[in-house]
């Protein structure tokens, strides 16, 4: 017998990003033809498509760790002009000068995310809506004084002035600064000078993707959902309705084109299906999971899926939801019975404080735990020093000790659960004093009378930075510092806030540091090795190489290259993973066994759940 008691926490809103069902294209032409005359015509005419964006706007529009522009509306602007039998070519700039340009008639369209409102609808003629999304309200995370949205009265907020977050934001009585991107807002925002910033949801998201550790929360919602559509100048009604056409037909087919800018051959690891809001008109598609999102007046729940082959046989018809936007919201929904499931990561500080009687179900991840070392000077220049340095990580002593055994030691940055782990290559950097100690002497270090390390006269000295936000952060520290001094090695751990940390990073003020990062589902860690959180300017050119290879193979050829790669990065150690850190699904007691949840699905296999009565 099915029950709908069972109730599970939003943690995080659920991203209604994409009305359409797809974002690639064919190679269409479309039904308009320059017959139809004014500016499609001269767009035909001329075979391209100037597309205004930011390009500094993520998940929208920006610009990936090769500075190709990606995204989000990079792909409804390529799928549109395909299907209008044209190429898209993009113009970037400061939101201001994008809609001046647009009204000049420097750019034929604009695709920046950008929600319609009276005001714009009164300068351009808008496309046919293709995406939804809800505002948030976006403050440090040790900031409660934002509960609503009528509490922004008299606080002080960022963003672009013409933007539709800052109307929003002075239409609460907000007093709004005008800012050039994102990237200024959240600094202003991170480093105090404001109290808030108004955004889409999915930029929090994306933000909190690539920054785990921000100190920022969500601190609530506008209750209504806004338009995301083209706009164009007034009086091109042929364009308007080639636009219309294009995106009816990229909805009616389906069809979804990923155009890769390097070879992966392991390409369906990235791939997964999220839940998305059932819109009133129905266009948006279901899916084929166990339950959809549903929006009822002011209740979210999950509802059987019945297209879904399990559905007849899940124990719950319905699962409602209850938002939380901040980590106290959602202990306290837990503790107090207002829900009965909930995902937690147990590492981080926000985690602690949940008091009820649950059940426990761990799940892996692709977080990382990694020491990061400034290869580009000092003692880490030397990849004898940084095998040294990563052979001196307890890592089944972190795991079990500093994060409860809430994760799994890794010597490669990729998980042990996984088939591409290399064991041969981890053993080479797998926790060893005696063995680093040979590799110091072998660098050209000396103990000296006083116990402690020298090349010739230098001292043997670094300085380890670490996030002071973070308890098991510094625990893992405190542990490495300590067996580096066993060794002889002087270490000064610095402490420091999320603000001073990232900023000695940029700055290179560290010799090591602890580090996590989200890797992708094919553990790529191209990021770390030449990407932005190259930090230390590890430079590799065979590692690289050897990365690149790995990447595009498939089958055996990729087993060969992965024990390449990795018999490689234990030779340079360009940084030393700690572990891969578990997620945990917390149940009240009694209520199911036999749980199998994932990272992107606390519900996996809730068919076979054994629920309790």
């Amino acid at each position: 017998m099915r029950r709908t008691h069972f109730s599970a926490l939003a943690a995080a809103a659920l991203l209604s990003l994409s009305l359409l069902s797809g974002c690639g294209a064919g190679a269409g032409q479309g039904s308009q033809s320059q017959e139809s005359g004014g500016l499609l015509a001269q767009i035909q005419e001329k075979g391209e498509i100037v597309v205004a964006m930011e390009g500094t706007w993520a998940p929208w529009t920006y610009h990936d760790e090769s500075d190709q522009l990606v995204g989000y509306d990079v792909e409804v602007a390529n799928a549109i002009a395909d299907k209008l039998g044209v190429k898209a070519v993009f113009a970037e700039g400061e939101w201001d000068a994008l809609l001046a340009g647009l009204e000049s008639g420097r750019f034929d369209i604009m695709v920046n995310g950008v929600d319609v409102d009276e005001e714009r609808q009164k300068k351009y003629d808008f496309s046919d809506p293709y995406a939804y999304n809800r505002t948030a309200v976006i403050v440090r995370a040790d900031d409660d004084s934002i509960q609503s949205m009528e509490d922004l009265a008299g606080k002080h907020t960022a963003n672009t002035i013409s933007s539709t977050y800052a109307t929003v934001a002075e239409s609460y009585g907000a007093e709004v600064t005008g800012v050039d991107d994102l990237a200024q807002t959240f600094e202003l925002l991170l480093t105090g000078r404001i109290d808030a910033t108004l955004n889409a949801e999915a930029t929090y998201y994306d933000y909190m993707k690539a920054h785990p550790d921000a100190p920022i929360k969500v601190a609530c919602l506008d209750s209504a959902s806004t338009q995301a559509a083209i706009p164009m100048r007034k009086g091109e009604e042929p364009l308007v309705e080639a636009v219309n056409q294009a995106l009816a037909e990229l909805r009616e087919d389906g069809t979804l084109t990923v155009t890769l800018s390097a070879p992966n051959g392991n390409l369906p690891a990235l791939l997964d299906i999220p839940i998305v809001l059932e819109q009133e008109d129905g266009s948006t598609p279901l899916g084929t999971g166990y339950y959809h999102y549903e929006a009822a007046g002011d209740a979210l729940l999950l509802r059987a899926n019945p297209h879904n082959a399990s559905a007849s046989v899940l124990p719950y018809d319905a699962i409602p939801l209850a938002p939380a936007s901040d980590p106290a919201g959602r202990i306290a929904a837990f503790d107090s019975g207002g829900v009965s499931a909930v995902t937690t990561d147990f590492t981080s500080p926000y985690a602690l404080g949940y008091s009820s009687s649950y059940e426990t179900a761990d799940f892996p991840t692709t977080t990382l735990l990694y020491v990061g070392f400034r290869a580009s000077g000092g003692m880490c220049r030397s990849p004898l020093v940084r095998r040294a340095f990563s052979l001196s990580l307890d890592r089944e002593g972190a795991v079990r000790s500093d994060l409860s055994g809430h994760g799994d030691p890794a010597a490669l940055p990729v998980s042990p659960l996984s088939g591409e782990y290399s064991q041969s290559a981890a053993d080479a950097l797998s926790f060893d004093l005696e063995q680093a100690a040979a590799l110091l002497e072998q660098a050209g270090y000396e103990k000296g009378e006083d116990g402690l390390l020298y090349q010739g006269k230098a001292p043997a000295e670094v300085t380890l930075l670490v996030n002071s936000d973070n308890d098991v952060r510094q625990a893992i520290a405190g542990r490495l510092a300590q067996a580096l001094e066993e060794l002889g090695v002087t270490v000064t751990v610095n402490r420091l806030p999320w603000s001073g940390y990232t900023a000695a990073l940029a700055g290179g003020q560290f010799d090591l540091y602890l580090g996590e990062v989200r890797l992708t589902g094919d553990f790529d860690p191209s990021a770390l090795l030449s990407g932005g959180l190259n930090y230390g300017g590890f430079s590799g050119g065979e590692l690289s190489a050897l990365l690149s290879d790995w990447r595009a193979a498939r089958g055996d050829a990729r087993t060969r290259a992965g024990e390449a790669l990795w018999t490689r990065f234990a030779q340079d150690a360009p940084f030393a993973p700690v572990c891969f850190k578990r997620g945990s699904l917390l149940l009240r007691w009694g209520m199911a066994s036999n749980l199998n949840p994932t990272r992107a699905n606390p519900y996996y296999k809730m068919d076979q759940w054994i629920t309790a009565g």
